[in-house]
């Protein structure tokens, strides 16, 4: 059995000073990747609160002034394929109080698409947790060196050496780490030499499966057998901002964005079907990464 755990999901961290009462966040070590309209969130910020506009390399103005300062304030800024502004102009919204619901509709977009695909679209942080590596888990693999206890291998158990964990999740950007739970109860990272990682070029159109598996002539180290005692911390995406990501996921998400400010409720009445749900399945299977069996 395995699960995924996010991290950190597809935010700018940011730290400035804030002052009560006013809507300047200053002192920024930088604004790059920060687009106006992303939603930001942190100590004194107000809910619903978005960056009206970039004004230097070391400024932003929100939508709202804070309510209350201090310096180095830890801020999180949101990081989307879309802007607001591109969804307000493809939804033909005019209104600028309509801002906030627009920016949480990407966000529900973004994280519908991401289901849908199996994928991370801007670099997003996750754990993938295990309570065991694969039966056959690589060159002289747990088969093999079991042997001498079980005897000949069952004919219905595949013969093969190669270790391969699929991670499930893609693009696969890097690897942070692998762990694995020692017989004494000790978390053991497995050197990054001991093993090749499947992952893209950021910007690359198409997403492939993301793989990891031993090197040639070594084998996954045997861990304690309790629940989650497998632990690979990996980014997934793109890449690391809007720019990365493939112009048929972003129409995906402007087209969900548009429907759901149209359509208030699960159910529409009094209308002609509609075959939203085609279009966005076309536009989505031109990036589906594929798995291997």
């Amino acid at each position: 059995m395995f699960r995924h755990q996010i991290v950190s999901g597809p935010a700018l961290a940011l730290a400035g000073t804030l002052t009560a009462g006013q809507a300047v966040v200053a002192g920024l070590a930088t604004t790059a990747g920060v687009l106006p309209g992303a939603i930001v969130a942190g100590p004194g910020i107000a809910p619903d609160t978005l960056v009206q506009s970039v004004d230097s390399a070391n400024q932003l103005t929100l939508t709202q002034p804070a309510n209350a300062g201090g310096s180095a304030v830890a801020l999180s800024v949101g990081n989307e394929p879309v802007t607001v502004a591109q969804a307000k102009q493809h939804a033909r919204v005019e209104r600028t109080d309509e801002d906030p619901r627009v920016a949480s509709f990407i966000v529900a977009a973004r994280r519908t698409v991401e289901t849908m695909l199996g994928q991370c679209l801007i670099a997003t942080t996750a754990d993938y947790w295990a309570d065991n590596w694969p039966w056959l888990g690589g060159y002289y693999n747990r088969v093999v060196r079991a042997q001498a206890v079980m005897g000949p291998i069952p004919y219905w158990l595949p013969n093969s050496n190669t270790g391969i964990l699929n991670l499930q999740l893609a693009p696969l950007l890097s690897v942070s780490y692998i762990k694995y739970q020692g017989f004494d109860g000790s978390w053991i990272t497995i050197p990054p030499a001991d093993y090749l990682a499947e992952s893209v070029a950021p910007g690359s159109a198409i997403a492939g499966p993301s793989r990891v598996q031993p090197q040639y002539g070594m084998t996954w180290p045997i861990p304690r057998p309790v629940l989650d005692c497998i632990n690979i911390r990996a980014i997934y995406g793109y890449g690391n901002d809007y720019q990365a990501v493939p112009e048929n996921i972003k129409v995906a998400i402007l087209m969900l964005v548009a429907h759901w400010y149209e359509n208030r409720e699960h159910v529409v009445i009094g209308q002609v079907p509609a075959r939203l749900q085609d279009t966005v399945d076309s536009l989505l299977a031109a990036s589906e990464h594929g798995n291997y069996s």
